[in-house]
């Protein structure tokens, strides 16, 4: 028989009318668990929450058609399409800090299956896809960050720096560095 207060000011006026002990107790247990950062954290969650939903009506029917171009178009990604009928991103990220394409229920890995190219930085931090597709290079920086990729995979080209660890050294991010370009080389 759990009670839900609104405010502390609420919490605080049941402790003082409360008649039973178990009921006193169990008030006081509420405000133990309704720290100013719990009710802070509460409160983000909702407008997320909120966030999310919006996100996902506006974007329903791309979503069914899997429509790159205007998933993309809307997270402000742009998509330029090749004369062989594929895709280039001019970035990759997630939609924002907070929310993957998998909390809106986009499959990532059916989203870039027709992209090859990614001109600027692509950030797969938290992202879901397991594999590149037919991503064949990445013009600017990748950040693998709490990502399924590892360094031993067969990585894109990529122009700029590799970053897969936290506290990745220089020293670590140049053999990685290294290591993806000798295997292009092999791969010719």
């Amino acid at each position: 028989m759990e009670q839900e207060f609104n405010n502390k000011e609420d919490i605080v006026s049941d402790i003082k009318t409360a008649a039973c002990g178990e009921k006193k107790q169990q008030t006081e247990q509420n405000i133990a668990a309704t720290s100013p950062f719990e009710a802070d954290k509460q409160i983000k969650d909702r407008f997320l929450l909120a966030e999310i939903e919006e996100i996902k009506a506006d974007l329903a029917d791309a979503i069914s058609r899997n429509d790159i171009r205007e998933i993309f178009d809307y997270f402000n990604i742009g998509v330029f399409i090749q004369r062989n009928g594929l895709f280039g991103l001019s970035e990759y990220r997630q939609p924002s800090k907070n929310i993957t394409y998998s909390d809106i229920g986009i499959d990532e890995e059916k989203l870039i299956e027709n992209v090859v190219k990614i001109s600027g930085n692509a950030d797969f931090r938290h992202s879901s896809l397991k594999n590149f597709g037919k991503i064949l290079s990445i013009g600017g920086c990748a950040d693998f960050r709490h990502s399924n990729f590892r360094p031993d995979m067969n990585l894109p080209k990529i122009d700029g720096k590799i970053i897969f660890y936290e506290r990745q050294t220089l020293l670590q991010g140049l053999l990685i560095k290294l290591f993806s370009e000798i295997r292009h080389l092999f791969k010719k």
